[in-house]
């Protein structure tokens, strides 16, 4: 499980630079667009996913729990699209000077079908995290071990209604998502050492 607590380690740590690099001086204007901290940011979120997506499969792998892996691609194939558009489309609106940024924007983040995919692939993320954590907690004496998996697992189900937090919240739900996927990962060897 050596590899699978690297990956999620370095999910943790994608996810808290993310709203850590993010420029939240500027707000939510072309002006933070236009910064190259905001490309930058959004594809620490976009590495995370990804790495969260993968060490699920390795974890799908020695503990089978219904729906983990297609759970995992779903939330990443769903996301991604979205912070894609995020990170480069908004980036490239903003850098190009476009009088009307902001509607335009308005118009890339919350189309019908973006806005419906956005919303399905975070509650894709919720049930990833629920079930990595039933993955994780069963038949397992380690209480360390169920803790943390469960802390992350609030993390992850809880990304969509921090959207609507101020920053300091959001700095703050990334530090602490990093801490429970740095905690998981490092009980995981001791979880299963027949496969470490």
């Amino acid at each position: 499980m050596r590899t699978t607590s690297a990956l999620l380690s370095a999910a943790g740590l994608c996810l808290a630079l993310y709203v850590i690099a993010r420029p939240w001086a500027q707000g939510d204007s072309p002006d933070a667009w236009a910064a190259t901290s905001w490309p930058v940011s959004h594809a620490m979120a976009m590495l995370g996913f990804v790495l969260l997506a993968a060490a699920a499969q390795r974890i799908a792998v020695v503990h089978p729990t219904p729906g983990l892996r297609p759970l995992a691609w779903a939330s990443v194939g769903l996301l991604l699209p979205y912070y894609g558009a995020e990170a480069f489309g908004l980036h490239a609106l903003a850098t190009v000077g476009a009088g009307n940024a902001a509607d335009v924007a308005e118009s890339i983040r919350w189309g019908a079908i973006q806005a419906v995919a956005f919303v399905i692939g975070w509650a894709a993320l919720a049930a990833l995290g629920i079930q990595l954590a039933v993955a994780l907690s069963r038949d397992v004496s380690d209480r360390a071990q169920r803790v943390a998996s469960w802390s992350l697992a609030v993390g992850l189900t809880a990304y969509f209604p921090v959207f609507f937090l101020p920053p300091g919240g959001r700095v703050a739900h990334g530090l602490l998502v990093a801490a429970a996927a740095l905690a998981t990962a490092w009980r995981l060897p001791r979880w299963s050492p027949a496969c470490a």
